[in-house]
């Protein structure tokens, strides 16, 4: 069974962030780690990166999370860790968490619990709620950090997730994310309070968190647009 860190790398800015992010996780590990990437002309420090490959796609920027939402298609791994490219590894021990991943089951890491329309007081949410008839209270998980294997039910569920983001905008993927876990009843496995955070927690396996900490800490030049073509309401679709 062969086991992998996938990421979806889209436009020369983000090429270059996920060229230092993986040179540094890779203090911490050797696993093999596949780029599902539109770039042409990558950075040069991906030349001095061991165990990396990458996965063509002809696709614009802008469809960076159509290719996230059904990346199932993509990865060559049975069990694959899906990581955004703004995340670093800065611990050992990520391999424990492929043990966390089994048929049948998404592995997730819960951004909040019983979300109802007041929770979460971000238009965008409410909107994917309503518009995909969703009854809350509703569990949200993060869209940073996923685990999967190939099978039937993982299939569907990136299926009605590829759907879900696609009837709200095609803008970010959280709140379809939410609407795919609860329309496709998948089961899922939480990934331990250790293994990641979004806010700065030096303790943790994975740290995700766009902005200058993780910019300065693996040396990345810094840039101004975050992803200027990305929506956070159905508006404009």
């Amino acid at each position: 069974m062969t086991d992998g860190i996938l990421m979806v790398v889209f436009g020369e800015q983000y090429d270059t962030l996920a060229a230092h992010t993986v040179a540094y996780s890779r203090q911490f590990t050797d696993i093999p780690i596949v780029i599902l990437s539109n770039v042409a002309q990558r950075d040069v420090k991906w030349d001095s990166i061991t165990n990396v490959s990458f996965i063509d796609i002809d696709r614009p920027q802008n469809e960076n999370r159509q290719i996230k939402t059904i990346m199932v298609d993509y990865t060559p791994f049975d069990r694959t860790l899906y990581l955004d490219c703004d995340v670093i590894i800065q611990k050992q021990g990520v391999e424990s968490l492929f043990d966390l991943i089994t048929p049948d089951h998404l592995s997730l890491k819960v951004y909040r619990r019983h979300v109802t329309a007041d929770t979460l007081k971000v238009s965008y949410y409410r909107s994917a709620f309503k518009h995909s008839n969703i009854q809350v209270p509703i569990t949200v998980y993060y869209g940073a950090i996923i685990g999967f294997m190939k099978c039937e039910s993982v299939q569907s569920f990136f299926k009605i997730w590829n759907e879900q983001w696609i009837m709200n905008g095609r803008g970010r993927e959280m709140a379809p994310l939410a609407c795919a876990t609860h329309l496709s009843q998948i089961d899922t496995t939480e990934f331990p309070s250790n293994s990641f955070s979004w806010a700065l927690r030096k303790s943790v396996l994975i740290q995700h968190e766009y902005g200058s900490y993780v910019r300065k800490l693996v040396g990345c030049p810094d840039f101004k647009a975050y992803k200027p073509f990305d929506k956070i309401s159905r508006k404009g679709k």
